[in-house]
């Protein structure tokens, strides 16, 4: 069976990446908390978080703190491990063999879980009122070809 995290190289800091790894580790990495994504977005170009969440990653989960994750190796497989027990865990129609067999369907005891009510909010303070001063509506743009409603400054003439 094919797990979830598969890698077509070793990803190391020292040598040329796989930009489908390097964005697979980042979204795996992400996704169980070691990897955050910078303010300009995830790219295929391996980082320096990228290396400190796999270095993080190793520390906690008691592998060699190397920064390296090669295929089949101790790091992907252990980090293989942790998002199929994370997926079984959010999921409880799916097992960790669930791409193998079918899974019966448990029973809900309603069709859709209802919405909590929401409740009524609470009253605003008289300076929050005060406070408050609503902007000028803005002017509508004239859509060409259509004839506009009649306004002050305008008589409804066509555009266009």
């Amino acid at each position: 069976m094919i797990g979830m995290f598969n890698l077509n190289q070793t990803l190391a800091s020292n040598s040329a990446a796989d930009p489908d790894d390097t964005l697979n580790t980042k979204r795996a990495l992400g996704s169980l908390g070691y990897y955050e994504a910078p303010s300009f977005g995830m790219t295929e170009y391996p980082d320096e978080e990228l290396f400190n969440g796999i270095k993080t990653f190793q520390k906690d989960n008691g592998l060699t703190k190397d920064g390296v994750i090669k295929p089949a190796g101790e790091t992907a497989t252990q980090l293989d491990k942790t998002l199929a027990a994370r997926r079984t865990a959010n999921n409880p129609l799916r097992t960790d063999n669930a791409d193998n067999i079918e899974q019966d369907a448990i029973a809900w005891s309603e069709p859709f879980p209802k919405k909590p009510k929401a409740s009524a909010p609470a009253p605003a303070s008289a300076s929050a009122k005060t406070a408050f001063t609503p902007l000028p509506p803005k002017p509508l743009k004239k859509a060409v070809g259509l004839k506009q409603p009649n306004r002050v400054d305008d008589v409804g003439t066509a555009i266009g």
